[in-house]
């Protein structure tokens, strides 16, 4: 069962910290690091900005409408943080000067990103096979792809890694069955 939105805020409303609940998020991930879905974790800023958030809740502080909900983008949004490929090598060692407006408008409501989703490089081709990364695997069979140029978002939240996983804005026929915000 996947972990939902709601799911989330409840858990913050009846006590759970943010960080817990970003900790679960990352044991979640690296428990299922053999299907592909990440091309990079973000695991410290991820806890920093959780223990942000938990502090703003013991001062009684807004944390957003996303406040604690972790997410996951396509390694094509750039984020601050994080080395942003678009699953190609030609970009390893690129470190974006500025944030994917998604990013942003994400992280104004306290949301917390955890990972960056493998994708075909430079989100050419339908399959996630191109990725210079690895292939994503389909999480109801390893046989397959996930599909589609945002499969390791689309796996991610199969396998309920984040709660969200941001991918594309148009939704496309997923193998998988599950579809990416």
């Amino acid at each position: 069962m996947t972990t939902t939105i709601s799911d989330i805020q409840t858990r913050i409303k009846n006590g759970e910290s943010v960080r817990s609940i970003v900790e679960d998020t990352l044991a979640k991930i690296d428990a299922a690091a053999e299907y592909n879905t990440l091309v990079s974790v973000v695991r410290e800023p991820a806890l920093k900005h959780a223990d942000m958030l938990d502090a703003k809740l013991k001062k009684g502080e807004d944390i957003g409408r996303l406040g604690g909900v972790p997410f996951v983008v396509k390694d094509m949004f750039l984020a601050h943080d994080t080395v942003s490929t678009a699953s190609s090598n030609i970009l390893k060692n690129f470190n974006s000067p500025y944030q994917a407006t998604t990013v942003n408008r994400l992280e104004a409501e306290g949301a917390i990103l955890v990972g960056k989703a493998n994708n075909d490089a430079f989100g050419n081709g339908a399959s996630t096979e191109n990725s210079d990364f690895g292939i994503t695997k389909n999480p109801f069979d390893k046989t397959r792809v996930a599909g589609v140029s945002s499969g390791g978002s689309a796996a991610a939240v199969a396998l309920d890694q984040p709660a969200a996983a941001r991918a594309n804005v148009a939704c496309h026929p997923v193998p998988c069955r599950i579809v990416s915000l």
